[in-house]
This record gives structure tokens, sequence and C-alpha cells, in this order.
């Protein structure tokens, strides 16, 4: 298997939640697990390789403490600042992962690299717009 097929694989383990009873059947810290193979797997001489793998593996620390039974569900009840704070090793891991292959499709002129380039802004958003909406105190966009 390619290891961007492995890294896909992963952040499709991350981004499902399948709840049986109170534990996640598709837990976050093996999908992290796959993704920081596959970042490994992937040329010494790509780009932010040393950040990704840093930031790859905090996400992996923190996501095996929210896949604790119960703890998830605190943060969703509790405060939405702590919540989002806890979503953002993920989400910049994501981005620095989206732009070191951004930069490395665009060295090999890879029609793919728009496309990278797009979606690299993707967690950069998710990243900042809760702490901008809650700033403002947008109740509406709150939700």
């Amino acid at each position: 298997m390619q290891p961007l097929q492995v890294a896909a694989l992963g952040f499709l383990l991350i981004g499902l939640r399948l709840e049986v009873g109170t534990l996640d059947a598709t837990p976050d810290p093996l999908g992290w697990l796959l993704v920081l193979l596959a970042v490994t797997r992937l040329p010494r001489d790509l780009a932010h390789r040393g950040p990704v793998l840093a930031l790859g593996a905090l996400a992996f620390v923190v996501s095996c403490d929210l896949a604790l039974p119960g703890v998830l569900i605190g943060f969703a009840d509790g405060e939405p600042a702590l919540a989002g704070a806890v979503s953002l090793p993920a989400l910049a891991a994501s981005a620095t992962l989206l732009n070191a292959l951004t930069v490395a499709s665009r060295a090999g002129e890879d029609p793919a690299a728009g496309w990278l380039g797009s979606l690299r802004t993707v967690p950069v958003v998710v990243a900042v717009l809760p702490p901008a909406v809650l700033g403002a105190g947008v109740a509406v966009l709150g939700g």
C-alpha cells in the first residue's frame, strides 16, 4: 500500500465516529498511528517532515486522552473554547501535512497541486473560525 493511501485510511478513521455503546469503533489514535506510519514512509526530503511528525505525535497523544470513555462528552458539555482547543493539534498536523504534500507536488509539476493547495486551507479555516465566531459573540453562527 502506498504511503498516501495509508495516510488517507488514517484520516478516514479519524474523521469517522461510529459509536458502539460509549466507545468509538473507529478510534482516532489508530488513525493517527496510520498517518504517522505513512509520513515515516514518505521521502526524507519532504518539506516540513519533522514538524508533521511532531504535530502528528502530539495529535496522537491528545486523541489517546480523548478516546477514554466520557472524556469527549465532558468537552462537548463544557466551554466551547476548550472543545475547540483540544482539536488544534489535529488541525495543525493535518494542515502541515497538506502543505508539505502541496510543496512536493508543485515541485514535480503535478496537477494535483492546485487541489492540495485548496484543501490545505480547510483545516486552517476550521481552526480559526470558532475563536473568531465565539470572540465576536455571533450567537447565530455559534451552533
